[in-house]
This record gives structure tokens, sequence and C-alpha cells, in this order.
């Protein structure tokens, strides 16, 4: 895994500032920092952006304040971290594990089923329903986040040094970046969602040399010169796609807030209902407010990535990971049937009792390290910390992977050790340097979600089937996805049934 982890970091836009500590350190992250969210991911031709200074992840400023805290408020009224909202969690736990026992023992690789079913988490949140795990539109949106993923290996220099895109060709994999993330917009928001979404940052950052015609005219976005062949189908289906919009169809999001909001009488419980209903609120008492559709647009598509990706790729982590240490995968499941027993799934409140599970998905957390980056920032000031000075107008990018394998602060960081989160009595540990949700005021919202997911559908998982690999005898090894998000490369698990009153009266 050495080799791995040095060519993820071998990346040439990396300045080291002092130790990991600087990550860390209280008084910084308190403070109010001269860094705002670097509202650039991805460009096309004409520089407009897909991110622009919408919704939660690439705001700053009294907007982000005021959509974070309001998702905040949303997210804890349904229950984030408790178990009102862990009961649902379950109940999508039951139909995944379910459909992994129909597997019957075969060898099969879960990512796209793992992805789906935590998807119908957020779903569930945000729109008031989950999807079927065969969907069409969920699978296929879900398909094309995951090309986007792919195609975001190489990109992150791009961010740093902005002038590389223009290198002729498909310089670091740019332009099919800039192509698949804009088909995972026109998916969840339609194709006028992306073009208005384009228009919002033209006029929010003057971007020059672009109009509406530019806008309403922007499909050279996808001419990709290095196309491959394979991309025949997926080419059609956008084209299907963009003719339900060219007919009047109403985008998928839109689809959402018009059910959530049709009856004001009678609304869903969810996300964007709530959000609606605190919109109204603020206009009818003549507030100045940031809440608007165009806001909850981009909010929901952030908080939907957010809330998916990161969690199931945790999920296929953990599994590689107890194929490779069966040993491990014993001493966890001897855990759950001493503490919790075989006869009901395990809750939230069993937490506190399964320390060594809890530390296994812990040291998954760290030894992933499945976001190598936080997002980037802008320094909007000079500033000096610790005797080194950032100068304004500096793209800053937190390197997550340096304080998550830090030989100063991990023995041997490079090795799956559970046991660095328990002290002498079996207690769990949780080191300053453990920040898989990153640190300060932007880290991740839904830290308390995620790990009622992970604790949840791992716990499940482990007390219901042991997990083999494909050859018995012969663990996968695999290397990451890089990327924003670094996912496994894809592997094969027989997820094997345990028989009801398993034996573990010896720990393992």
């Amino acid at each position: 895994m050495k080799e791995n982890a040095d060519e993820r970091n071998s990346q040439p836009s990396t300045i080291n500032i002092g130790d990991t500590v600087i990550v860390k350190q209280v008084k910084i992250n308190k403070q109010t920092p001269p860094f705002d969210p670097q509202p650039f991911i991805v460009t096309n031709k004409r520089e407009s952006m897909v991110t622009a200074s919408r919704g939660i992840l690439f705001s700053n400023g009294p907007l982000w304040k005021e959509q974070r805290t309001i998702s905040m408020s949303i997210l804890r009224s349904f229950g984030m971290g408790k178990s009102s909202l862990a009961s649902k969690i379950s109940e999508e736990i039951s139909e995944y594990l379910k459909a992994l026992a129909q597997l019957g023992g075969r060898p099969e690789d879960v990512s796209m089923l793992t992805r789906t079913s935590v998807s119908n988490n957020i779903c569930s949140i945000i729109v008031g329903k989950r999807f079927d795990y065969h969907d069409p539109f969920l699978i296929a949106f879900l398909e094309s986040f995951e090309k986007q993923v792919k195609a975001s290996e190489n990109f992150s220099p791009v961010i740093v040094w902005p002038w590389l895109r223009y290198i002729p060709g498909n310089f670091l994999n740019s332009k099919t970046l800039n192509k698949e993330t804009h088909v995972v917009i026109e998916h969840f928001c339609g194709k006028k969602g992306r073009m208005r979404l384009m228009a919002a940052h033209a006029a929010t950052h003057s971007v020059p040399n672009c109009n509406d015609d530019d806008i309403d005219n922007n499909d050279d976005v996808y001419d990709d010169d290095d196309d491959d062949d394979d991309d025949d189908d997926d080419d059609d289906d956008d084209d299907d796609d963009d003719d339900d919009d060219d007919d009047g169809d109403p985008e998928l999001i839109d689809k959402f807030i018009e059910q959530a909001t049709k009856d004001e009488d009678d609304m869903p419980e969810c996300f964007i209902a709530q959000y609606w209903s605190e919109m109204n609120k603020m206009k009818a008492k003549g507030k100045s407010t940031t809440l608007n559709v165009e806001n909850l647009r981009w909010s929901l598509f952030q908080l939907f990535f957010a809330g998916t990706d990161t969690t199931s790729t945790t999920i296929m982590w953990y599994m590689y990971f107890m194929l490779r240490h069966p040993d491990i995968q014993k001493k966890v499941y001897h855990e759950l049937s001493e503490e919790v027993g075989v006869e009901r799934v395990p809750d939230l409140q069993d937490k506190t009792k399964l320390n060594y599970f809890w530390a296994t998905v812990m040291e998954t957390q760290r030894l992933a390290s499945i976001l190598p980056h936080s997002l980037p920032h802008l320094c909007i000031a000079d500033v000096t910390i610790q005797g080194y000075t950032i100068p304004a107008e500096t793209v800053v990018l937190p390197n997550l992977d340096a304080v998550m394998w830090d030989e100063n602060t991990w023995e041997e960081p490079l090795k799956f050790r559970p046991e660095r989160f328990l002290d002498d009595i079996g207690a769990l540990i949780k080191p300053d340097s453990f920040i898989p949700f990153s640190v300060g005021r932007r880290m991740c919202l839904g830290e308390a979600l995620a790990n009622s997911e992970l604790f949840l559908y791992i716990s499940a998982l482990i007390q219901r089937f042991e997990l083999q690999p494909s050859v018995e005898g012969q663990p996968p090894e695999v290397s990451f996805v890089k990327g924003p998000v670094c996912p496994p490369d894809r592997f094969e698990v027989r997820f094997i049934e345990r028989a009801r009153g398993e034996s573990t009266s010896e720990t393992p």
C-alpha cells in the first residue's frame, strides 16, 4: 500500500507549512480565517464554473453562513445522529442486507449496490422518498457521478495553476472531467439547470466574453477530441435527456420541489419542505435572506453528493480491509455477538459497548483517507501562520493525507492496526490528528449522519455475513482510485450468511 500512498501524494502542487499540528491548531481554526472557499473546480472554454457561489459548499460570507445554518437546523430536526433517524436508516439497511443475501454467496462487486443504498438515506431526507435499487434514473445518475470521479484523477494541478487548462488537448484529463461534471448536473438538474448555474456564475464573477448567447450555445463543452468509442451509448442517453428538457419536461429537482410544496398545508417531511417553509417565513416578515429556490437547488445537489459517495466509499474500504485481515473480522464478530447478540441488529445505543468494532471503523477512515484533500480555499488577504506568509490570492489545498499518515503521529501509519485507537483498558481514543471530516468552521456538516450510517451499516453487515474473498485464501490487492474522493479499485466479495447462534465462545 505504501507505493500507492506515495503516488497519491506526489502531485507537484503541495507546499508543506510546518508539521501537521498547524492543520488542527484550535486558535487558528476558531478565529475568522482569511480563507474563502475557492469557487472554481471545473471550467468550460468560456470560464463559466459549474459550482458558482451557490448552496453550501462553495458559497462564502453571509450567504454561506445562512445556508449552512438552515441546513444544519433542518438536518438536526430529522434527528441527525439520533435514534429517530437511525430507525429510517435501519429500514434501508434491511433492504441492503436482503439484496446481499440474494447473491447466494457468489462473488460480486457490490460498490454500486452500496452506493445506491447509501444514497437512499440522503434521498429520504432531502425529498422524502427512497428509490428502488433498479430505478433507471438513480442508476444512470450514480454511474455518471462515478465517471466524473474517475475523470478527476489528475485534476488538482489545474485547480492550483488554472492556466494549465489552456494547454491543447485533454491535458490532465480536464476536458473529460468538464464533460462528465456537466453530465452529472444534467442528470440531477436538467440541461436548463446547468445553463442557469453557468449564467449565475457569469453574473457573479464577471466572466469575460460570456454573454447569454454563449451560455445558450455552450454545448461545445462536450467536444472532446479524446472521447472513447465506448462513450457512444452514454452520449445517446444524454441526447435523450436533452430532448426531454427541450420538450419542456421539468428538471428532476424541480419535480421534487413541486411535489414537496404543492400543498403547504400537507407538506411531506423532508429537507425541501422545511427549507421552503423557512424561506416563506422570511419573505412574509420582509427580511433580507439568501433562502431562495436557486440556493435550494444547489444545496440539494451538494448534499446528495456529500451524503452518498464518502460513506459508501468508506464501507467498501472496510470490506476490503476485512478481507485482508480475517483475524480482525473474527474479533469484530465476536464482540458483536457477545455485546449485542444475534437476535437483533445493532442500534446506536450499542455503540458504547463496541469499542473494538468502532476502532476498526476509525482505522478504516484513517488508512483509507478517502478525502486526501479538503476543499480548496482562496486566501483573500496576506496572512502569516507560524512564521510562513501566505500571500493574498493563493490557492490553499489542505492535505489531509499528510495528517492521517504522519509517521510522527502514527506508528507504522500504512498498516491496518485498530488497536491504535484503544487504550490499555480497551477504551476508545480519538487523537487530535484523526480528522476524516476535516476541521474548522467548514468541516463536514454531515459528520453525525455519516458516523451513524457507518456504525449501523457495517455492524449489521458483519453480524449477518462472513466476508470472504472471491477465491479462497487469496484476498484482493487493490489500490486507490485517485480523485477528490478515493475509492478502492473494484473487487469482489462473497457474503456468506452466518448460522444463527454461530459459536463465538473463544475470543479469536
